[in-house]
């Protein structure tokens, strides 16, 4: 079963999950299909990474922060 994590990058600390949700392919990008992931109602400051597991895999971002006036 698909599943998604958000990280507090300094303790490692789940701090909220969810299930991915298929999006299906996307126009000229191979044959890939694609999911998504909603964790906008989690609004804590602070660095995060996203963990998403598959069965027999688990991937992880880049860390990305959360908060007010941030980009990127």
């Amino acid at each position: 079963m698909e599943s998604f994590q958000l990280l507090n990058t300094e303790n490692r600390e789940v701090v909220f999950t969810g299930k991915p949700v298929f999006s299906g392919p996307v126009d000229k990008w191979k044959k890939w299909l694609f999911r998504t992931v909603d964790f906008s109602s989690y609004r804590i400051d602070g660095y995060y990474t996203l963990q998403i597991s598959f069965p027999g895999k688990t991937i992880e971002s880049y860390p990305f922060s959360i908060g007010k006036n941030t980009f990127g």
